[in-house]
């Protein structure tokens, strides 16, 4: 399928609970996207992630700002990382 894969948190890692997630490791690279407009001013882009248990070599992102890439990780563990990059 073409869709982005989505499900309860502890399909993909016990860590989560019942938290709604996307996969990173999915079958082929997928693309989350969104449009927003914005006051001039300093943000902070807040996110949480980890990796698949079982699937960690391949739980990769990366994290784009205006076709910038700000962050790209491959997870070492499935522990839940938060991130906050100014933007």
């Amino acid at each position: 399928s073409d869709e982005i894969e989505r499900g309860q948190g502890t399909v993909y890692n016990a860590n989560w609970g019942n938290t709604m997630v996307v996969e990173l490791d999915g079958y082929h690279n997928d693309i989350l996207k969104q449009t927003i407009s914005l006051e001039s001013g300093q943000y902070v882009l807040s996110f949480r992630w980890a990796g698949r248990t079982g699937s960690l070599a391949t739980s990769a992102m990366s994290v784009y700002w205006n076709n910038q890439k700000i962050f790209e990780v491959t997870a070492k563990d499935n522990t839940i990382h938060t991130e906050n990059l100014p933007i």
